[in-house]
């Protein structure tokens, strides 16, 4: 997502809308997109810095380890928020720290998700402790 400065007013501006998918390299860990990004945030110039804060989703398609089964998870970024300073062209890419965010907010979710399978299992088998299910996830 291009940001055209001169086309910030004084007051900020608020953008929402929908782009490509900036995460498209995970398909070879089997993550793949299923659907555009969406994005809601406020943008404005101060003190010759860019700031922008608002939320980012994105529809991804996963495959549980457990039944094999490909499932829709949407990965959101509630707290989106940059801050950087301006070194002269009049647009600023903010794609690179959309997907920056969208992949730490990923692997948080893997973990997530990875502990609720696992909780949910243990109720049918019988439970684990919280290192022998952590030592699962990263193994």
């Amino acid at each position: 997502m291009k940001v055209h400065l001169k086309q910030i007013p004084v007051q900020g501006l608020h953008l929402e809308g929908e782009e490509d998918c900036p995460i498209k390299e995970l398909e070879a860990e089997g993550i793949r997109c299923a659907g555009r990004l969406h994005y809601d945030i406020d943008l404005g110039v101060a003190g010759g810095a860019l700031w922008a804060s608002g939320l980012l989703s994105q529809p991804v398609q996963l495959r549980c380890v457990s039944c094999l089964e490909n499932f829709v998870h949407e990965i959101q970024v509630p707290t989106f928020a940059v801050h950087t300073e301006l070194r002269g062209p009049e647009t600023v890419d903010l794609t690179p720290l959309m997907r920056e965010d969208l992949l730490l907010t990923r692997v948080a979710t893997e973990m997530e998700i990875a502990f609720v399978r696992q909780s949910t299992s243990n109720a049918r088998t019988g439970i684990r402790s919280a290192n022998q299910i952590g030592a699962n996830w990263i193994s």
